[in-house]
């Protein structure tokens, strides 16, 4: 993911969490490998939402999948995430992958609003992609 498409983003992130009159979030950004790119905890959001962000945007990155499909995954193979032996893994609901095509840029989380909340509002970053490339 590039400086400008990850800054891109995360402000229409913010537009949108801030337009739809929801509970604010903190928002995270990470490269494929799940390194933090990009982070904004926005004025209000509960300082618990930091780490939780950044750890659904690292889970999302590393099983390229949405932690959502992750903590389906777990429950219906019965694993723990402790099983994956890395402390940084996060199952809640709200960590999404980035892709252009078929390739992995990244991924987002988004915390600070109800589980189904905080999933739809990273779904949407599958639609500003699709209108940032076209």
């Amino acid at each position: 993911m590039t400086d400008s498409l990850s800054q891109a983003l995360g402000e229409w992130l913010v537009q949108q969490a801030r337009a739809d009159g929801l509970a604010p979030v903190c928002i995270a950004l990470s490269h494929p490998d799940g390194v933090l790119h990009y982070f904004l905890r926005m004025d209000g959001a509960p300082v618990r939402t930091v780490a939780i962000a950044q750890a659904k945007a690292y889970s999302s990155a590393r099983f390229g999948t949405s932690t959502l499909a992750l903590q389906q995954r777990l429950h219906r193979e019965s694993l723990l995430l402790s099983d994956f032996m890395d402390p940084n893994l996060c199952a809640l609901p709200g960590g999404v992958p980035l892709e252009l095509g078929s390739t992995l840029i990244g991924a987002v989380g988004i915390s600070g609003r109800t589980l189904a909340e905080d999933h739809a509002l990273a779904l949407q970053a599958t639609t500003f992609l699709q209108q940032y490339t076209s």
